[in-house]
């Protein structure tokens, strides 16, 4: 429409004036006079040149004869500065644009890098807990085997202590009740019996006193040697069962992480993605807006030329 407007114009003022012969002269419709409007509206949007202002003697010979002796730059310069206008306006856009998108990119790989520190520190303490609960699971499968397996042979040195203990009352209480007269009557023949047997009866008693004595020294050591090196022994076969179930699960938990970061990812490429495309709907939104709105104000100046002239 607003290649057209100078057109209306001319030819308005040529019919009220009676140029028809000029046009007939010339050989020259309408249409034709409005091609030169266009042909100069196109050489003021030309790079090099938009900042000439037009003037009568860049028509050439011809365009000067057909010419009908009007001079349309005030609506040239008029044509001229609102194109300027909107060139300067798309150069102030696309500053903008550039500016706004730089910053975008800045803020979005700072937030990235919060949000990375901020998984890690999470995934730490996730780790730290699993560790955890894991050690404790360990302890109490190791406490529940040493106590399965010591309880036997704690079991068999207490019987064998009260055994030794009882067998000696008994033979104490033997002793006193046997009647005075025969114990004198047999004591030959006990003695003769008895002699080896109590000989050897008081040696065991005496090495069991002494293991007794040396129990008493020595046992806080044995038992300590004796725990340690069972539980050296249990823990090595609790981690030889244990390794592959958790080297399984840490597989299985890790390839579930992985999976889980990899969504992450792959959701934080898309989000630009996403945002540059409702950014473009946008932007044309805006564009179609404002062409219509810039083709109803061109419409309605347009009916206002119509009007004044």
């Amino acid at each position: 429409m607003a290649d057209n407007q100078p057109s209306d114009h001319r030819d308005k003022r040529q019919r009220s004036e009676g140029t028809e012969s000029i046009n007939k002269e010339s050989g020259r419709s309408l249409h034709e006079w409005a091609g030169d409007d266009r042909y100069r509206a196109e050489r003021y949007a030309h790079p090099h040149k938009r900042d000439k202002p037009f003037m009568p003697h860049d028509f050439t010979a011809e365009q000067e004869r057909a010419r009908p002796g009007i001079d349309n730059l005030s609506v040239h310069m008029e044509l001229y500065s609102r194109i300027k206008d909107q060139m300067e306006g798309e150069f102030v856009n696309e500053k903008k644009s550039a500016f706004e998108k730089k910053w975008k990119s800045k803020l979005k790989e700072e937030v990235r890098k919060e949000h990375q520190h901020g998984l890690m520190l999470d995934l730490q303490e996730e780790n730290r807990k699993t560790l955890v609960a894991e050690r404790e699971k360990v302890k109490a499968a190791l406490r529940v085997e040493i106590e399965a397996k010591l309880r036997p042979q704690l079991l068999k040195k207490i019987r064998e202590e009260e055994g030794e203990a009882t067998k000696r009352e008994a033979f104490a209480f033997a002793r006193k009740e046997l009647p005075i007269l025969e114990r004198e009557a047999i004591r030959g023949e006990v003695e003769e019996e008895l002699r080896p047997k109590i000989t050897e009866q008081v040696r065991e008693n005496e090495r069991a006193a002494l293991k007794e004595e040396l129990k008493i020294i020595f046992k806080p050591v044995f038992e300590s040697e004796f725990r340690q090196n069972k539980e050296e022994e249990l823990r090595k076969e609790i981690e030889a069962e244990l390794r592959p179930v958790l080297l399984e699960e840490v597989k299985r938990t890790g390839k579930e992480e992985l999976k889980a970061e990899i969504r992450d990812e792959i959701a934080e490429e898309l989000r630009p993605i996403i945002r540059e495309e409702v950014k473009v709907r946008k932007t044309k939104a805006l564009q179609a807006k404002w062409l219509k709105e810039h083709l109803a104000k061109q419409a309605s100046s347009a009916g206002e030329n119509d009007k004044e002239a």
